[in-house]
């Protein structure tokens, strides 16, 4: 599932930064197996990897440190990181254009 769902991420970020914005910050042309450059096996087992370390080695780590937070905490601070993301979309979206 790892391997799937981030291949086709970057897939569709590559797609996108080059349809949108005309830039490619990564090729993989050259590789075996590549689809239009944007992904490749060799890549795409890595951030497999990376996926499945995050899922069964970080989360669980993070998950036991994060319990330990008081309750407002973790209730409040989720929503204001989300809220400091979205602004700075806007407005890195709004530079751009």
């Amino acid at each position: 599932g790892t391997f799937v769902l981030t291949s086709v991420l970057e897939y569709i970020t590559g797609a996108a930064l080059m349809e949108f914005y005309q830039i490619r910050l990564w090729d993989y042309s050259a590789d075996w197996l590549n689809i239009n450059g944007y992904i490749c096996p060799r890549t795409s087992f890595r951030f497999a990897i990376g996926g499945l370390l995050l899922f069964y080695v970080t989360q669980p780590l993070l998950r036991a440190w994060f319990v330990r937070w008081p309750v407002w905490l973790r209730k409040w601070l989720p929503l204001a990181l989300t809220i400091l993301f979205l602004l700075d979309l806007v407005v890195s979206l709004n530079l751009r254009y």
